[in-house]
């Protein structure tokens, strides 16, 4: 799946440096990043550094989610984002005459 935004949304898939600035804006850079490599570990991601795959960064958003306090909230908010593309990327796809499973 492509990474650039959807024609007539402008919504583009949510990229692993934008959860991560989340994290360090939340908790701070140090606690932020240590967070970051802690879910991508729970998460069986063996380089968090790696670009992530959809499936890698959902696995991500429920890591996150089920973490204590605020941090639960950018894993929802990570999830309503990268369900959002999916959706929208399925109808881009059967309008384009893409049929697929």
């Amino acid at each position: 799946m492509a990474r650039s935004a959807i024609p007539g949304y402008d919504l583009e898939l949510p990229r692993e440096i934008d959860v991560i600035h989340s994290l360090m804006r939340m908790l701070g850079p140090e606690k932020g990043l240590e967070t970051w490599r802690a879910v991508c570990r729970e998460s069986g991601i063996r380089d968090p550094e790696s670009r992530l795959s959809l499936d890698q960064l959902s696995e991500v958003a429920r890591e996150l989610s089920r973490q204590p306090g605020l941090v639960s909230v950018i894993g929802r908010t990570l999830s309503i984002r990268l369900n959002s593309y999916r959706a929208l990327d399925r109808e881009r796809r059967i309008e384009d005459g893409e049929f697929y499973r």
